[in-house]
């Protein structure tokens, strides 16, 4: 649709366009496609987890909670449900902030959460879990499984999965631009993960229970 364009270049750019005949050329680039061929936003060409799109949460699957302390960082606390046959993950943002003090933290937990629903925390703050753990009652608090490698491990599972986003900006940004940092040795950046982490330690929790 734009008339001032190089035949040479519209013939690259439609290139792009993933059809069997452009697969087949070694042409074809989903990510080139979306931005110069539809001008549509997409994820930063080196996105880790690329197999996302906008959605409705299913209510219908069993679900829990990520939670990702910040301080300086945000906290983050997302809701998460996993369908297994399908292979999808559905994602809700509740909470993206920072500079939050614990007593703003229980107030958003309480506001969200039953003392039923499982709460899975980064492990990094054993005594805010606690405390959670004993607040109002007590709250289904346990800490994220950790080990050497398991962000890579992590990651790797997510990539089998779509990701259905529903109202979560911050998420979607988080998606868009969470890169390696080093793609060979499996080390991504260490910034636009707040969100991510947190509810990677929810599926986490669900994979390695029903794997």
């Amino acid at each position: 649709n734009n008339p001032f364009l190089d035949d040479n270049v519209r013939d690259k750019i439609l290139a792009y366009e993933p059809t069997k005949e452009n697969i087949d050329k070694g042409t074809a680039d989903e990510y080139r496609w979306k931005v110069y061929g539809k001008g549509e936003y997409a994820p930063l060409e080196g996105a880790i987890l690329k197999r996302w799109k906008k959605g409705k949460f299913n209510d219908e699957l069993p679900y829990t909670f990520g939670l990702d302390w910040g301080w300086t960082d945000p906290f983050t606390l997302t809701k998460v449900a996993v369908d297994k046959k399908k292979k999808i993950i559905y994602v809700k943002q509740i909470a993206y902030s920072s500079g939050l003090s614990m007593t703003n933290i229980k107030t958003i937990i309480e506001n969200n959460c039953t003392r039923q629903d499982l709460i899975i925390c980064d492990s990094s703050e054993p005594l805010n879990i606690a405390e959670l753990r004993m607040y109002n009652g007590g709250y289904n608090t346990i800490r994220a499984f950790k080990r050497p490698g398991i962000v890579q491990e992590r990651l790797r599972w997510m990539q089998d999965y779509l990701i259905i986003v529903d109202d979560s900006p911050d998420i979607e940004n988080e998606l868009n631009n969470y890169i390696w940092n080093d793609k060979r040795a499996e080390i991504p950046i260490d910034k636009f993960n707040h969100s991510i982490d947190g509810f990677g330690y929810a599926f986490t929790y669900w994979h390695l229970k029903n794997r």
